[in-house]
């Protein structure tokens, strides 16, 4: 039996490629698919604050390092956040949580151009909490407590939680309104 050769890429070809940030400003889809598959919108929840919890939310996407031009490349595309190299597994995190630009970049962003996968209903739990801690909605325990049941409604959150929606739900129910 024959053995197939390697298909030559362009790199191995010595052929000029366009850089990842104009590739990605050239296909603002692609941003999209690929987050769909290899993205994350979440929220952190610590036991710290005014009512006993602190809400940041969190938009990351991770490669290995083999990968890294493409976190490089988002982070540039989206004109925000910072990237990190993860101790635990080698790979590169691109990741914004600033509120602001949550708001102002990432998304409108997917509001133009939408996820198709179950991550679509994680995107839009997302918006909707962003928008309750863009109005202080947070700051009290009725919006918390709100927070606290969406929030555990996505990504299968709870199974990497260090405390649970009800260790979180109790914290909040001790607090005096």
């Amino acid at each position: 039996m024959k053995t197939k050769k390697p298909i030559k890429t362009l790199a191995l070809m010595n052929l000029p490629r366009e850089s990842m940030e104009d590739f990605l400003k050239k296909n603002p889809a692609f941003v999209s698919g690929f987050v769909d598959g290899e993205g994350c919108f979440t929220f952190y929840l610590t036991k710290r604050g005014n009512i006993g919890l602190q809400i940041t939310p969190s938009f990351s996407v991770s490669q290995s390092t083999r990968s890294k031009e493409i976190i490089l490349g988002l982070q540039k595309f989206f004109k925000c956040g910072g990237i990190r190299k993860s101790t635990r597994d080698g790979t590169f995190k691109f990741e914004s949580r600033a509120i602001k630009d949550i708001h102002q970049k990432i998304i409108p962003f997917f509001k133009r151009y939408p996820l198709y996968t179950t991550k679509w209903h994680d995107f839009e739990i997302f918006c909707y909490v962003c928008s309750m801690i863009q109005r202080g909605l947070h700051l009290n325990k009725d919006g918390m407590l709100e927070i606290v049941e969406l929030v555990f409604q996505m990504n299968n959150i709870g199974q990497n939680r260090k405390y649970s929606k009800e260790e979180f739900l109790r914290i909040l129910n001790k607090v005096k309104v």
